[in-house]
């Protein structure tokens, strides 16, 4: 051994030109001991010499003097390990990963023989990656780095199987750090171990299958050959982790394969090959319906397979409407909480659990006296997880669970909100009331101080009209396409058999109808103040009354109309006489006679003009120039029939239809 420097290995490294220089160079290389740190500070000048050393290699000739090259990029790939425990700071591991990595790329590109009989090639490919294993590999960098370079070897034909396995760890931290790059990498080991038949990454196939599932998927029929056939590398063992993880995914194209699976269950994967069973079933229970004995009997008698068969035994009864076949399911869970240990009862009880939340049926089934005697038994269970399931069960079928609470307390709220919805309702209409009933009291006092001031020309007034124009004692509106007023009179006598109209009733009154609702207003609130009509209650009343009529009379209205008019109810001589017009048109005047004895008008009958139970037929024609027959009659229990228009709108038999002035 001799010490030298690292500028001295350099300069000697340079002038490299021949074969013969690089079997000295290499003999230098093994004998020198340079220092640690003088290697690391001088690292990327050393590193830099690789590249003028491994093209030097006469890879197409059989040539042994080849291996100096390797042997001696391998020394310095060695010193590179010896150094980094002590003396490498990262920028150093950063100079080392570069500069490995391109030789690495240099030589797989290449296609240079490293199989395991070129040793020294093989050595340095193997030494090179312990060397990044120690330096670089776990960080995420190193691994992206590296990714493509072990892609490189599994891709090489000429790569020594055994530098493939060696790759095991290097893989690991790849998928660790950068799992984005399995996407590439793990196609390639799929197809090195189920198309080339290299079975020493079968165990790795499970962790691999997340970055490639597509892949994975098209190898099922592979994959299942491998495994029914076993061998060394026992892929009985290894391959159902890559079908556990297909089942989590795409669990309908395990269903051709079934009965692999099923004769897994007596192999030492019996536990992953139920779980494959059971998501299968989930997923479709038709498929694994004619195995339902077999897995009935493993869950009864394996406790290994018990947790994953449970949920196919629930999904046996799932929609089920027969209380019998689901009895038959909580049998098999008596069963099974007979036999197993106090830690593995919770496990049976969530199977109840499950079963009895599909529907009141399964709940009510479960609710039998023999299934809860076995489960509120096991409320004395020592193990308070195991008691707490079964107190769950017992809470659910007694409906004292939270979701039941919940809903509970869901209802009760929405009732406290209707109700207060309600009264909230109920103060608006309440204000809205009283606020109305401030703006009639404000309006009755300025009307009652208008009318004190004006009762005797009120009173003359109504005298004199009354003798030209009667006074109705009934005003109805009607709603049909167009509103309008029916006007209800009635004879001012009622004293003689065989009145006509004796009324009240408006059935019993002659009516007339009319679009003029706001002449007839003032004629009603003249009466109303005066007390001419027959009226009962006082002037506030009536003129509430005749303020609705007002309100529901949706034609010719304008706001505080109704006030104005209630101070200015005089009717001048143009807007008398066209009501006057309006009632005789109607043959009003035919039918009735002003009598000054009654201060009011009397029918013909009263009169005198006609016999008691003669039927007066005339026509009338209302505002639309239409004609309507009117027919009178007498009192002794029979009624007058009104059809105005189309002939379809008799005088309301209800009197509580009518607003009486």
């Amino acid at each position: 051994k001799m010490s030298v420097t690292a500028d001295d290995w350099i300069k000697r490294a340079k002038k490299v030109e021949s074969m013969e220089m690089m079997d000295q160079l290499k003999v230098y290389t093994d004998t020198m001991q340079i220092d640690g740190s003088d290697f690391t500070e001088s690292l990327s000048d050393i590193m830099d010499i690789l590249p003028l050393l491994y093209p030097k290699i006469n890879y197409d000739a059989e040539d042994p003097s080849s291996d100096y090259v390797y042997q001696t990029c391998n020394a310095i790939v060695m010193k590179c390990m010896t150094c980094a425990s002590t003396d490498f700071k990262r920028k150093h591991k950063a100079i080392a990963l570069d500069k490995v990595a391109t030789m690495l790329d240099y030589i797989l590109d290449n296609k240079k023989n490293i199989s395991k009989a070129n040793y020294a090639g093989y050595q340095l490919i193997s030494n090179s990656f312990s060397m990044l294993n120690l330096t670089a590999l776990p960080t995420k960098k190193g691994c992206q780095v590296i990714a493509p370079i072990v892609g490189k070897i599994f891709g090489a034909k000429k790569v020594s199987p055994d530098l493939k396995k060696a790759m095991q760890y290097p893989i690991m931290l790849i998928k660790q750090n950068v799992p984005d790059a399995m996407t590439t990498l793990a196609p390639v080991i799929y197809s090195l171990c189920l198309e080339d038949e290299d079975f020493s990454y079968l165990s790795q196939l499970g962790t691999l299958y997340d970055a490639c599932p597509d892949v994975a998927n098209g190898y099922i029929d592979t994959m299942i050959e491998i495994m029914d056939e076993g061998g060394v590398y026992r892929p009985e063992l290894t391959l159902p982790m890559v079908f556990q993880k297909i089942a989590n995914r795409n669990p309908e194209l395990l269903e051709p394969h079934l009965k692999t699976f099923i004769e897994g269950l007596n192999n030492d994967m019996k536990a992953i090959n139920a779980d494959i069973i059971g998501l299968i079933g989930k997923n479709n229970f038709e498929a694994i319906k004619p195995y339902m004995d077999t897995i009935i009997s493993k869950y009864k008698t394996e406790p290994m397979v018990a947790y994953y068969f449970g949920a196919v035994i629930n999904g046996s009864v799932k929609d089920s409407t027969d209380a019998g076949e689901i009895s038959k399911v909580y049998d098999i869970f008596v069963d099974k909480l007979g036999k197993v240990n106090a830690q593995n009862k919770s496990m049976v009880l969530s199977n109840f659990s499950s079963v009895m939340k599909y529907s009141e049926l399964h709940k009510k089934t479960l609710n039998d006296a023999k299934y809860r005697k076995v489960i509120e038994a096991e409320l004395n269970n020592d193990l308070d997880y195991v008691k707490s399931g079964a107190k769950n069960i017992i809470d659910y079928l007694d409906d004292k669970t939270l979701d039941k609470a919940n809903e509970r307390i869901d209802k009760t709220e929405q009732k406290v909100d209707d109700m207060k919805s309600d009264v909230d309702e109920v103060k608006v209409k309440q204000q809205e009331l009283e606020q109305r009933m401030k703006d009639v009291e404000n309006m009755m006092e300025e009307y009652k101080t208008w009318m004190d001031e004006n009762m005797d020309k009120l009173k003359e007034s109504i005298a004199k009209l009354s003798k030209d124009l009667p006074v109705p004692i009934d005003m109805t509106v009607k709603h049909r396409g167009v509103d309008f007023v029916q006007l209800h009179f009635k004879c001012a006598d009622t004293t003689k058999p065989g009145c006509l109209y004796p009324g009240p009733s408006p059935t019993k009154t002659f009516y007339s109808e009319t679009k003029e609702l706001n002449k007839w207003l003032k004629v009603g609130i003249q009466a109303v103040t005066t007390g001419y009509v027959f009226f009962t209650g006082d002037v506030l009343g009536g003129m509430e009354r005749l303020k609705g009529i007002w309100d529901d009379a949706t034609f010719n209205r304008q706001e505080d109309e109704f006030n104005k008019w209630a101070t200015e109810p005089f009717l001048t001589s143009e807007e008398s006489d066209k009501l006057i017009k309006q009632l005789r048109s109607s043959n009003f005047f035919d039918k009735f006679k002003y009598e000054p004895k009654c201060q009011g008008w009397i029918c013909s009958v009263c009169a005198g003009k006609t016999e008691p139970g003669q039927t007066d037929t005339m026509a009338t024609n209302d505002n639309a120039g239409k004609t309507d027959t009117i027919s009178s009659q007498g009192n002794e229990g029979k009624t007058d029939a009104v059809v105005p228009g189309d002939g379809n709108d008799a005088p309301p038999k209800n009197d509580s239809c009518c607003i009486i002035l």
